[in-house]
C-alpha cells in the first residue's frame, strides 16, 4: 500500500508540474495575443475617432456648399433677368438711335 501511494505521490508531481507547465503556455499565449491585439484595437479606436471627426467636417462642408449653391443659384436668376432687362432696354436705344440718325 505504502509503494502504491508512493507511486500515486509521484504520478500527482509528474501531472502538477505538466498542470503548471500548461497554465504557464496559457499565461504567456494570453499576454501574447494582448500584447499584439491591445495596439490594433487602440489604433482602429483612433482611426475611427478621426474618422467620424472628419466626416463630421465633411457634412458641415458640405451643407455650406449647398448653402452657397443655392444663394449663387438665386442669385444668377436675378442676374439672368436684370440681364434680360438691359438688353431689352439697350435694344431699344439701338432701335431709337437708328431711327433718329435716319
Amino acid at each position: 500500500m505504502q509503494e502504491d501511494a508512493e507511486i500515486m505521490g509521484e504520478q500527482l508531481k509528474k501531472e502538477e508540474e505538466k498542470c503548471k507547465d500548461m497554465l504557464d503556455l496559457k499565461i504567456t499565449a494570453e499576454q501574447t495575443f494582448k500584447d499584439f491585439t491591445e495596439p490594433d484595437a487602440e489604433e482602429m479606436e483612433s482611426r475611427r475617432r478621426a474618422n467620424r471627426e472628419e466626416l463630421i467636417q465633411a457634412k458641415i462642408q458640405l451643407s455650406k456648399l449647398n448653402k452657397k449653391r443655392d444663394l449663387m443659384s438665386k442669385e444668377n436668376a436675378e442676374l439672368e433677368e436684370t440681364n434680360a432687362k438691359t438688353k431689352k432696354s439697350n435694344d431699344d436705344y439701338e432701335e431709337a438711335n437708328a431711327k433718329s440718325r435716319t
